[in-house]
């Protein structure tokens, strides 16, 4: 019997190779074993969004090769979506995916008086993120980011 890990990690690498094969990148994949069926979740992100036939085109990719490889030995659903637009930004791949993107960050502490920033992310390193709000530059440590995820705007 495989650890929950070794799937994890399988399911990372199966849905990795069919999403470079058809053009999609995976921001995340999930397992959660239950009974009597375990859930796998595999979100997906293009630059021009999601569909529902990207959903569908994806998981039956994904299927196929889970049903290949055979790493899942209970019953299983497979859930395919997009991350969407109210997800957590925590990677550097997220922030890429949101470089030039309204952004609003809550900060774990105050910084010049302030808790909440909002801004076009403007850029980012691996220690900071640097937000535009109408010409105002702001730089924010990211270890002082609690929560940072796109600004929706109605």
């Amino acid at each position: 019997m495989t650890s929950s890990k070794g799937i994890l990690s399988k399911l990372n690498e199966i849905s990795t190779k069919v999403a470079e094969e058809r053009g999609y990148e995976i921001v995340e994949v999930a397992y959660k074993k239950a009974t009597p069926h375990s859930l796998v979740s595999v979100f997906i992100y293009k630059e021009d969004g999601i569909s529902l036939d990207d959903c569908d085109t994806m998981s039956r990719a994904i299927e196929e090769e889970l049903d290949k490889e055979d790493i899942i030995e209970e019953s299983y659903y497979l859930e395919v979506s997009s991350p969407g637009l109210d997800r957590p930004i925590k990677t550097q791949d997220d922030l890429r995916r949101n470089k030039g993107k309204l952004v609003e960050a809550k900060l774990f502490a105050p910084l010049d008086g302030n808790k909440l920033y909002e801004g076009v992310l403007a850029s980012y390193t691996k220690d900071t993120v640097i937000l535009d709000n109408e010409g105002k530059e702001v730089e924010l440590p990211l270890k002082s980011i609690s929560k940072m995820s796109q600004k929706i705007v109605f």
